[in-house]
């Protein structure tokens, strides 16, 4: 199986640079077909980047910022597979979100600003 996933492992970094919603520019102003399909491709990214994790192709340290900030994602087919596989990720290595917190929040808070959401201190999101 290992054999048969490395040339999927060879569009890893491809696959990373689409799970990024700030790298997307997010989907506020386009038009709604334009936002599905970067929805889309974002979900096919993500179950890309998720099978390659699985077979041990792809280093979940470079992975784990770009998975905890699609978890804020407005889209529940993008946010809730990206919490299963953060939960399984976490589950695994628990000491993995505490290594890169900072650039797992750094992301995300790119991800929202790219999406148009406003960020307040103390306030909910």
């Amino acid at each position: 199986a290992v054999e048969a996933a490395q040339p999927l492992s060879i569009y890893g970094d491809a696959a990373l640079a689409h799970l990024s919603l700030a790298g997307a520019a997010g989907t506020l102003g386009m038009a709604a077909d334009r936002a599905g399909d970067v929805l889309k491709l974002q979900g096919e990214a993500l179950a890309v980047v998720r099978s390659l994790h699985q077979q041990g192709l792809v280093n979940p340290m470079a992975v784990l910022p770009k998975v905890f900030s699609l978890c804020f994602s407005d889209a529940a087919s993008i946010a809730e597979p990206a919490t299963a596989m953060l939960k399984e990720m976490l589950d695994l290595r628990p000491t993995l979100l505490l290594n890169r917190m900072d650039e797992a929040f750094r992301e995300a808070f790119l991800a929202l600003h790219a999406a148009g959401h406003p960020v307040r201190l103390g306030g909910g999101l």
